[in-house]
């Protein structure tokens, strides 16, 4: 198993996250990401960096450069911040469509 789909499914597991709710995070489908914790395919460069931010760790950790699975706490919390603020939207938007439904 390649470094990243290895530690891939560690952190999934660790974080207890099916791959579904995985997969809703990084914009892929469930079978994508069964692919990559299976060695099937590689990701993208963007995929590898939307899974250290859902992680919270770096890049380089889930390439097997570096040991390390933390990355600056800072960058942490406005990942966390704009996370919180687009689930907030989300559910404006739901609200707002659900009025209009009300109002037609």
């Amino acid at each position: 198993m390649s470094t990243f789909g290895k530690r891939l499914k560690e952190l999934r597991k660790l974080k207890k996250m099916t791959q579904r709710e995985l997969s809703d995070c990084l914009g892929v489908s469930s079978t994508t990401i069964s692919r990559y914790e299976n060695e099937e395919i590689a990701p993208t460069e963007e995929i590898i960096v939307k899974t250290a931010l859902v992680f919270h760790c770096s890049s380089d950790y889930l390439l097997g450069l570096s040991p390390c699975e933390k990355i600056p706490g800072d960058f942490i919390k406005e990942y966390d911040s704009l996370k919180q603020k687009e689930q907030k939207l989300e559910r404006l938007l739901n609200e707002l469509s659900l009025l209009k439904e009300i109002m037609e």
